[in-house]
């Protein structure tokens, strides 16, 4: 270690911090931690090379901290990152404000800024900024593509397949899993609009609600309930509401049901609204059904 100006330093181990010059109050623990960098402060690095060329040649920037080795590597004046577990934010170079916490977490993420990632490989390849990803697989993207910002993935593998759509919530496990292009999706429940690949303005609340949706384009349709809409594939400005609602309507459009098993098996075009009370199926003949014409 070489402190040649700047004051309560710590550094420990080959080559951390070896570099230093006006550093103030960084703490380097860990093989080539902080080992480039020249201008620095309130930095923490502890790792093999963690934050290892923070503000390197540049003037100085504050408030990083790695722990996992590799973790931050690229930072160079970057500032307001944390990144917590192995290779988490390693490519990072000028992005600000960043929050990763699990092994790869955001790893190749450059510029991108103000994003939240925990569990293992949340936004791996996302590049952009605003996002918050919790569980594992979370947003995890895809090479080159993921340019997609202000999108939430709460759950196991939700919005996994994330590239350039926006704006998108998906709460449990698997919800817009497919998700790629797709913008202002709402998924709660596990597999909530799974299958859902580029189409917006999509809500979809409940167990496998809207599962098989992919027609692209905005398609305005609205699943509350268990299984609600579940086999929709492209049809359009529906509404299911309880469970099993429109169930295996596949194409169908302007459809609006409210009830458990509400047009269970309707498949055709409608145009009025349903009105229904205990459900409606092939199973439940008896129950009470009103008709209102469409105005």
């Amino acid at each position: 270690m070489a402190v040649y100006s700047g004051s309560s330093g710590v550094a420990i181990g080959a080559d951390a911090m070896s570099r230093a010059g006006y550093a103030l109050n960084n703490i380097a623990i860990g093989d080539s931690a902080m080992g480039n960098s020249f201008q620095a402060s309130e930095n923490v690095a502890i790792g093999h090379q963690s934050l290892k060329n923070v503000n390197f040649g540049s003037a100085a920037n504050t408030g990083n901290t790695a722990t996992g080795a590799y973790s931050g590597r690229n930072i160079t004046t970057g500032y307001w990152n944390t990144a917590n577990g192995l290779v988490a934010l390693e490519n990072t170079t000028t992005g600000a404000g960043n929050t990763a916490i699990g092994v790869s977490s955001f790893r190749t993420n450059v510029t991108g800024y103000d994003n939240v990632g925990v569990g293992i490989n949340t936004g791996y390849h996302v590049t952009s900024g605003y996002n918050t990803y919790l569980g594992s697989y979370a947003g995890e993207g895809a090479a080159g593509f993921s340019t997609g910002e202000s999108n939430t993935g709460v759950g196991y593998f939700a919005l996994s397949d994330i590239r350039s759509g926006t704006e998108n919530v998906a709460v449990g496990r698997s919800a817009l899993l497919f998700d790629t292009s797709g913008t202002a999706n709402v998924a709660v429940g596990r597999s909530a609009l799974r299958a859902n690949l580029a189409s917006h303005y999509n809500t979809a609340i409940g167990h496998e609600a809207l599962l098989l949706h992919k027609r692209a384009g905005s398609t305005y349709n609205t699943a509350v309930g268990a299984a609600a809409l579940e086999q929709d594939s492209s049809g359009f400005q529906n509404t299911g509401v309880g469970v099993s609602a429109f169930r295996f309507n596949k194409t169908g459009y302007y459809n609006t049901g409210v009830g458990i098993n509400a047009g269970y098996y309707a498949k055709k075009k409608e145009t009025h609204l349903l009105v229904l009370i205990q459900g409606w199926a092939k199973e439940a003949p008896g129950a009470m059904l009103q008709q209102i014409p469409a105005l």
